[in-house]
């Protein structure tokens, strides 16, 4: 019975990351999970490639796995737009901006490349 509750209890962030081949997103995963081990939490990482649906992804991990929170390095605004309501735990998209979506649960971090090269 242990096991079976073990199991069902979040413990941890699970990390997509879109792309096997982006040194940018292997620069960010190494500092995502050096701040997550040095706060505490264990992290699970998933690698897909660039064509590959992240949210089916997490909603597949989210039913199997039951994570307790989700960062995703890489994504593509329109799999989030269309079924990202299906995930409910907390979630950060990067490198992508989520201002256009309307999700409580769904924080994201980027940079205007446009506009810092204005600034350069």
């Amino acid at each position: 019975m242990y096991l079976l509750n073990k199991k069902m209890t979040a413990t941890e962030v699970t990390i997509v990351v879109k792309g096997t081949n982006n040194y940018f997103l292997e620069a960010l995963l190494e500092e995502v999970q050096k701040n997550l081990k040095e706060n505490g939490e264990d992290a699970n990482v998933f690698f897909l490639d660039e064509m590959a649906d992240e949210v089916e992804a997490a909603i597949q991990t989210l039913n199997e796995a039951k994570p307790k929170g989700f960062i995703f390095l890489g994504g593509n605004l329109h799999y989030f737009e269309e079924r990202f309501a299906e995930i409910d735990v907390p979630s950060v998209l990067v490198s992508e901006t989520a201002e256009t979506l309307d999700y409580n649960n769904l924080s994201s971090f980027s940079t205007d490349d446009y506009e810092t090269a204005r600034k350069g």
